[in-house]
């Protein structure tokens, strides 16, 4: 079961942000630093997961359940994927933290 749900979003991927698309001009230079260090498969490896980890659990996931789930922080890659067209905001859940967040959905599953 694991393996066509791969095959499926592996075929749904396209190539990555590159990792001067992390950062914007004006960022401090660590996030600059922290970019450089992404490489292109890193960042695909990392949206896989993601998409992979959406699918498995079938239901609208904000970035902190995902992170939650995944065992690491993912929040970043979310809006990477939404400008990939490969998530959609489905609806908006509080955090831990009282604060306000999205919940996102696979592209095609509302």
């Amino acid at each position: 079961m694991q393996e066509d749900l791969f095959r499926k979003l592996k075929g749904h991927l396209q190539i990555p942000d590159t990792p001067k698309d992390l950062v914007r001009h004006g960022d401090p230079d660590t996030s600059h630093y922290a970019a450089e260090s992404m490489t292109v498969k890193i960042l695909s490896k990392q949206h896989r997961r993601i998409l992979k980890a959406m699918a498995e659990l079938n239901a609208p996931k904000s970035a902190e359940e995902l992170s939650d789930f995944l065992g690491w922080d993912c929040w970043r890659r979310m809006n990477e994927l939404k400008r990939r067209d490969k998530i959609v905001r489905f609806e908006k859940t509080l955090n831990r933290s009282g604060r306000s967040s999205w919940r996102f959905v696979l592209k095609g599953k509302i």
